[in-house]
């Protein structure tokens, strides 16, 4: 295992930093700007409003029961649960809010095997319950948001982008690219505010001896309540 600290850390850092921009805007350069900007504010919608309806949204405990645990990868093949939660969810927020919060599902859904089918188990994973998926888009909140900023200037090209297919054709930067850049600018930020910073190598691996949490304990409380609420009622099953 390996230690960097002074400027030949700073000088991988910006390396690195530079590799996941490129690919970031090689990645978003065909793509027309309006389009693809319009198209994924609409899917950030989405995902607000998938992350606060079981979070703030609901006030039965078997609704939210039957909400949390039902699971995405899978979710078609549990069609009477998927309706009874559709069904409250348009009775109390309305059809459109219901048919927004069901095309999130079944395309994170799509997403999910892509993840695992590449071989992107950890990514896959976040995508086994509804509660694992609300885990997973508050964890990635503000690189969602990062993107949205990028691509009005990374966009430069005339290919459309369909709003069905705007988790596929961007999420996967996101997850590749988005994580690793806040990761990099992070160290560099400690390494800019600590002289006696490093990096821990170990192969294509590495580890700061300092860490910036960027999510705070309440996210992991409500994390820990989702996974754990217990059982589903028997008409929800």
């Amino acid at each position: 295992m390996g230690e960097l600290r002074g400027q030949p850390l700073l000088n991988l850092l910006e390396r690195e930093i530079a590799l996941h921009s490129r690919h970031i805007a090689a990645t978003l350069a065909p793509f027309d700007p309006t389009s693809a900007s319009m198209a994924w504010m609409e899917a950030l919608r989405s995902v607000e409003e998938f992350i606060n309806l079981p979070l703030f949204g609901l006030d039965d405990p078997s609704l939210e029961r039957a909400l949390v645990t039902l699971p995405v990868a899978n979710c078609l093949a549990h069609p009477r649960r998927l309706r009874a939660v559709r069904h409250f969810i348009a009775y109390r927020y309305g059809e459109a809010f219901a048919q927004r919060f069901t095309t999130l599902l079944t395309q994170a859904a799509a997403i999910a095997m892509a993840f695992a089918h590449n071989g992107r188990m950890e990514a896959a994973s976040g995508f086994e319950t509804v509660a694992h998926a609300v885990g997973y888009f508050q964890s990635r909140r503000r690189h969602l948001v990062s993107l949205l900023y990028t691509m009005p200037d990374a966009c430069c090209g005339g290919h459309a982008v369909p709003p069905i297919d705007v988790l596929n054709n961007f999420l996967p930067l996101v997850e590749l690219h988005g994580i690793a850049l806040t990761g990099l600018y992070q160290q560099r930020m400690l390494a800019e505010a600590f002289d006696d910073h490093a990096l821990l190598l170990n192969g294509n691996d590495y580890r700061g001896i300092r860490e910036y949490p960027a999510l705070d304990a309440f996210f992991l409380v409500l994390q820990w309540h989702f996974l754990n609420s217990g059982n589903l009622p028997l008409d929800m099953a």
